[in-house]
């Protein structure tokens, strides 16, 4: 009897959790790992931990899930269970991960997928890339991670997983607008709102408009952009992650700041905040960015600058330069209007340093507002009388230069005249 009544309890967690029903799903979880404890019958303790562990990464209690899978994983060490392995490393990497522990997430993706190649399992093998490319996404290597997400999308079109296909679509789609390939990016994302349709996907539609109205924002195609944000508002009521919601409000902030109207901007970026400080304190800095741009441009200096010194403290604690060199330009900015010409070269002179770096980080591809970044680095210099100025102004213009000439005549104006910081960066 206990044996059947761990089988029914993990088989209803599941379908709890898949209606995103997470306490009742934990609930259901929790007693048959209290059932299987008590029975001489290890890989019954592997499941339900692995189960367990899988509720606390949708709470974002990503320590506790760790601790979950490391029992499992030595458990089935000393089993030599190696069918259970693949799981466990990549879930184990997806604690990490969240974390921000990025290295020792990549040593278990990569067990993960050695685990799977060895049992031949192609949509799994599909897993294991897609999580290394998630890894070397936050690590700043954009190549890495476009090489892998290609991968896997491959292996989840061979074994035919339309519900993979359609995230990592989405996901392949943000690291080429990330890079700067918008017609590309927009191109993924289409296919992937079309399969979300096909198959029913509803779930994570949200975080596509939002990804979509990013895109939009990044070209200057503000028309687009209030589309994207129509959907969301439609979407919105529903219940959806919280994480999701974060997105969608960080996309409706940039998007007022766009339009001059600096208090819905605020609003909708700290409604972010306070999802993400609550869910994915991973997400924290990026929000802090967001909101320090808007203060900044209402002049509310002393909140600006703690935002930034926030969202660098946070970056650098991540190990993130390839990010935190956009926190350096917000304090940067902050210290030349306050008349500290000192403070606001030692940020610059950190920024070129690390885009002087020989490897991969070394570039602004992944910061919200690039062209803000070399103009902040521009003006500090200048300021200074310092004769790279020139220099930085040119490096900055092409690298806006090369985004805007994959698009048409009509995507290219709107690019130059729409997005404030590529309009400044022009004009200077």
């Amino acid at each position: 009897m206990p044996l059947l009544a761990i089988v029914c309890l993990n088989h209803l967690g599941r379908c709890r959790r898949e209606c995103n029903e997470t306490d009742a799903a934990q609930s259901c979880f929790a007693q048959a790992a209290a059932l299987a404890r008590d029975l001489p019958f290890p890989p019954y303790q592997i499941s339900t931990n692995i189960n367990l562990s899988l509720t606390q990464l949708d709470r974002g209690n990503y320590a506790a899930a760790e601790n979950l899978l490391q029992e499992a994983l030595a458990l089935a060490d000393r089993l030599q269970i190696s069918a259970l392995t693949g799981k466990i490393y990549l879930n184990l990497g997806t604690a990490c991960f969240h974390q921000g522990k990025y290295a020792q997430g990549q040593i278990y993706y990569q067990a993960a997928q050695e685990a799977y190649h060895r049992l031949g399992n192609r949509i799994s093998q599909g897993l294991g890339c897609h999580a290394q490319a998630s890894i070397a996404l936050e690590m700043g290597d954009f190549a890495a991670a476009r090489c892998s997400f290609e991968q896997a999308l491959a292996l989840y079109r061979e074994t035919g997983a339309k519900h993979n296909q359609f995230v990592i679509l989405g996901e392949l789609g943000n690291v080429l607008r990330l890079t700067g390939h918008y017609p590309a990016a927009r191109e993924h994302y289409r296919e992937a709102l079309a399969l979300s349709q096909e198959i029913g996907e509803n779930i994570n539609r949200l975080s596509l408009h939002a990804d979509r109205a990013w895109l939009a924002l990044d070209m200057g195609d503000l028309a687009w952009a209030e589309a994207e944000l129509a959907q969301i508002d439609d979407l919105l009521p529903q219940d959806r992650p919280a994480e999701q919601k974060g997105l969608a409000y960080l996309a409706g902030s940039r998007y007022w700041q766009f339009r001059g109207d600096l208090t819905e901007a605020a609003r909708f970026g700290e409604m972010a905040r306070t999802l993400f400080r609550e869910q994915n304190k991973r997400a924290l800095p990026s929000c802090a960015v967001r909101q320090g741009y808007v203060m900044a441009e209402m002049a509310a200096w002393e909140p600006a600058q703690k935002l930034f010194a926030e969202a660098l403290q946070l970056w650098e604690t991540a190990n993130q330069p390839h990010l935190a060199a956009e926190a350096r330009a917000g304090l940067a900015r902050v210290a030349l209007v306050q008349g500290n010409l000192a403070a606001a070269r030692e940020q610059v002179e950190a920024i070129l340093r690390f885009l002087d770096g020989p490897e991969p980080p070394n570039t602004l591809a992944g910061t919200q507002e690039p062209a803000l970044i070399y103009l902040t680095c521009y003006e500090v210099l200048q300021a200074a009388g310092d004769g790279r100025a020139t220099a930085v102004l040119e490096e900055g213009l092409a690298f806006l230069q090369e985004r805007a000439a994959e698009l048409d005549e009509k995507q290219r104006q709107s690019f130059w005249e729409n997005v404030p910081s590529h309009r400044r960066l022009a004009l200077t």
